[in-house]
C-alpha cells in the first residue's frame, strides 16, 4: 500500500492528479477489426484501474470514447456489434487513434471522415493508428514525411498509397 505509493512518487514530490482525464478517442468504421478497437482501449482502461487502485488517483487519468461517423451500433469485421458515439459530437481528443480492419479502404475514401480526422488531429497531443488504420492517416495527408507501419501484408500497399511516407 503506502510503500508502493511512495515508490510511485517522484523524490521529494507528491503525485498530482490531473485536473481532467486525458481524452482517448478511438475512431472506427464498419468492418473494423474488433481487436484493433478494444485492445488499445483496454490498455488505457487497465492503466486507469491500476493507477486508481495503486496510486490513489482521485481523478480518472483517462476518458475513453469509441466514435464512428454516424454513431450507434458498429458492426465489426467479425460480426460483433459495438456501441459508438457520433464523430460529430467530439470536440477534442488528447489522443486520437484510428482503428484498422478490412473496412479501411472504404473508410479511406470517405472525404467527410478524412476531414474530421484532419480537424481532430490538428489539436490532439498524440495521433496514432492500429494496423490498416494507417491508410486513413495517409489519405488524410497526416503521414507525409513521417515513419509509418501497418500489418506486414499491407506494407507494399501503404507504400504505394503514401509515397512520401517512410515505411517501417
Amino acid at each position: 500500500g503506502a510503500r508502493l505509493r511512495r515508490a510511485l512518487e517522484p523524490r521529494g514530490q507528491r503525485r498530482v492528479a490531473p485536473a481532467r482525464p486525458h481524452r482517448v478517442v478511438m475512431l472506427a468504421f464498419p468492418d473494423a477489426q474488433v481487436l484493433d478497437i478494444t485492445g488499445p482501449l483496454e490498455v488505457f482502461a487497465r492503466s486507469a484501474r491500476w493507477l486508481r487502485d495503486h496510486a490513489a488517483m482521485s481523478t480518472p487519468p483517462y476518458a475513453l470514447e469509441l466514435v464512428t461517423r454516424e454513431g450507434g451500433l458498429l458492426r465489426t469485421s467479425g460480426g460483433l456489434k459495438l456501441v459508438s458515439t457520433s464523430a460529430g459530437s467530439v470536440r477534442a481528443a488528447d489522443t486520437l487513434l484510428i482503428a484498422g480492419g478490412i473496412g479501411y479502404a472504404a473508410a479511406a475514401r470517405d472525404t467527410a471522415l478524412l476531414e474530421w480526422i484532419r480537424r481532430r488531429a490538428a489539436s490532439a497531443t498524440r495521433v496514432g493508428s492500429i494496423c490498416t488504420g494507417a491508410f486513413l492517416l495517409a489519405a488524410a495527408g497526416l503521414l507525409e514525411g513521417r515513419d509509418a507501419t501497418t500489418h506486414w501484408a499491407y506494407l507494399a500497399d501503404l507504400g504505394r498509397a503514401a509515397p512520401g511516407v517512410r515505411i517501417e
